[in-house]
Order: C-alpha cells, then structure tokens, then sequence
C-alpha cells in the first residue's frame, strides 16, 4: 500500500472513531454477525490506527536515516578508494598481507593467442567498415590542383 492510501485509510479510521464515540455511545452495532458496543468498536479500530501511524513514523526515520548513509558513503567513497591505491601501493601483490586488509591481488587476464586474433581481426573489421586510412595513405593523398583564374582577394 502506498503512503498516500495509508495516510487516507487512516484519517478514515480517525474520523470512524470520531463518529463512533459521538454517535453510538449508548447503542450497539452488528458487524459480520456479532454485536460490538462502542468500546469494542473502539478497541478494535484503535491497534489499526496506531499501527498505521507507527510505520508511518518509522518509514520517515528510515528515508532518513537511508538519505545519511547515502551522504556518508559518497563523501567516503573518494577517501575509500584512495587508501586502497595506498595499500596496493604499499603492499604490491602481496596475498597474505593485502587479505588482512581484506583487498585481492590485482591480477592480469591471461589472453590466450585465439582471442587476440579475434580482437585483432574485430579491429581490422570495424577499420574497414568506418573507411579509416593510416598515416602513409593520408600523407601519399595530394590536394587537387586550384583551377586557376580566381584571385584570393576580393575586389
């Protein structure tokens, strides 16, 4: 249930209380085939309403407290990843050390010679697919020659 629904289910049960102790102070109600006296009636809906009210009141804290933590963790994310450079710095790869501090050795993926040709073959592809040229090809392009009769200075 969303927070506006509780909100209204429980201004609702507030104003049944309301008309249930203005109005039936003497007289008694049959609800589901059982007769309730004001009181009773009372009793049952006043758990509900205070119920309503305490999750209310203790989401609010929640989405405040969660908004803190958030805050704190952003402010401590730069200074966190820091200490960590300063710790492999310190350390290097050592395994036994850097488990105390409860880091992984930094490892490199060992790229075997079928993925390379593929990464290599991939590259050739897209370059040929874009049209892109390298240097010598660039440089052996000459700029066609100026068709003459026109001045570079307007008159």
């Amino acid at each position: 249930m969303n927070q506006s629904n509780k909100k209204l289910l429980l201004v609702s049960i507030n104003q049944l209380i309301a008309g249930i102790q203005k109005h039936f102070t003497t007289a008694s109600v049959i609800v589901a085939n059982q007769t309730y006296t004001s009181s009773q009636l009372v009793a049952v809906l006043q758990p509900l309403a205070d119920a309503i009210s305490a999750t209310t009141a203790s989401r609010a804290e929640w989405l405040s407290d969660s908004a803190a933590e958030e805050k704190a963790l952003a402010s401590a994310d730069e200074f966190l990843s820091g200490l960590q450079q300063a710790v492999y710095a310190a350390y290097g790869n050592a395994v036994a050390t850097l488990a105390d501090f409860g880091l992984k050795p930094h490892v490199r993926p060992v790229r075997t010679a079928a993925s390379k040709a593929a990464a290599a073959q991939k590259a050739h592809a897209t370059k040929v697919a874009r049209g892109e040229i390298g240097k010598s090809k660039k440089a052996a392009i000459e700029a066609p020659a100026s068709t003459g009769g026109a001045s570079a200075t307007p008159k």
